[in-house]
C-alpha cells in the first residue's frame, strides 16, 4: 500500500509543470516563476532597507592564487560542449509556450512611414509566429498590431510564459549530468596521474 501511494505521488510530482511567464508594458518589466498553478513574482522584487555595514578590518594581503591551466580548460570545455548541446535540444523539444501575448500599437510622426513600418511589422511578427508554431507546442496566443496616426510614437507590450514538467527536466538533465561526471572525472583521473618516465638511453 505504502509502495502504490509513493508511485502514485512520483507520478503526480512528475507532472508538475514548472517555469516562467515575463512580461513587458506600459507598468514595467516582470518575472515570474510557475509552479505547478501558482506564480510567484520574483522581478521587480521588494525593497529592502539598506544596512549599514560595519567597518571592514584590514586583512593581510591575500596570497597569489595558481593560474588556471588555460589549455586543458579548453580542452575540457571542447569535451563538455557536445552534452550541453545535447540537452538544450533535449530541452528544446519538451518546452512549451503557454502563453504568447503581443500587443502593438504602431505610430510616427510622418503617416507614411507609419503605414509602410507598420506592414513591416506585420511580417516580422507573422515569421516569428510560423517558427514559434513550426518548432514548438504553443498552446495559448493573443497577438494584436493596431495602426494609430494619432501617436508619434509605437507602444508594446508582450508576455511570455514557458514550461516544462518535473519529468521532462529530470529525463534531460539526469543523463547529461552522468555525462558531465564522467568527463570531469576522467580529466581529473589524467591530470593527477604522474608523468610517463622517459626511457633510459640504450647500452653500448
Amino acid at each position: 500500500m505504502v509502495l502504490a501511494i509513493l508511485v502514485v505521488l512520483l507520478l503526480l510530482l512528475s507532472r508538475l509543470r514548472l517555469g516562467v511567464l515575463a512580461g513587458y508594458g506600459p507598468e514595467g518589466t516582470q518575472v515570474k516563476l510557475r509552479v505547478g498553478p501558482f506564480l510567484f513574482q520574483v522581478f521587480p522584487g521588494k525593497k529592502k532597507k539598506r544596512k549599514k555595514k560595519p567597518k571592514k578590518k584590514q586583512k593581510a594581503a591575500p596570497k597569489e592564487k595558481p593560474k588556471p591551466d588555460v589549455k586543458a580548460l579548453l580542452s575540457l570545455a571542447r569535451e563538455l560542449l557536445p552534452v550541453g548541446l545535447e540537452a538544450m535540444e533535449g530541452f528544446r523539444r519538451r518546452l512549451r509556450i503557454d502563453r504568447l501575448s503581443l500587443r502593438l500599437i504602431w505610430g510616427e510622426e510622418d503617416p507614411a512611414d507609419a503605414a509602410i513600418h507598420y506592414g513591416y511589422a506585420w511580417g516580422a511578427v507573422e515569421a516569428l509566429l510560423s517558427f514559434l508554431e513550426a518548432n514548438f507546442v504553443l498552446v495559448r496566443r493573443e497577438v494584436a498590431l493596431d495602426l494609430d496616426y494619432q501617436r508619434d510614437k509605437p507602444e508594446v507590450a508582450f508576455a511570455l510564459g514557458l514550461s516544462l514538467t518535473l519529468g521532462q527536466i529530470l529525463v534531460v538533465s539526469l543523463p547529461a549530468a552522468v555525462r558531465a561526471l564522467k568527463i570531469l572525472h576522467h580529466n581529473r583521473r589524467n591530470r593527477s596521474a604522474p608523468p610517463p618516465k622517459s626511457a633510459g638511453a640504450p647500452a653500448q
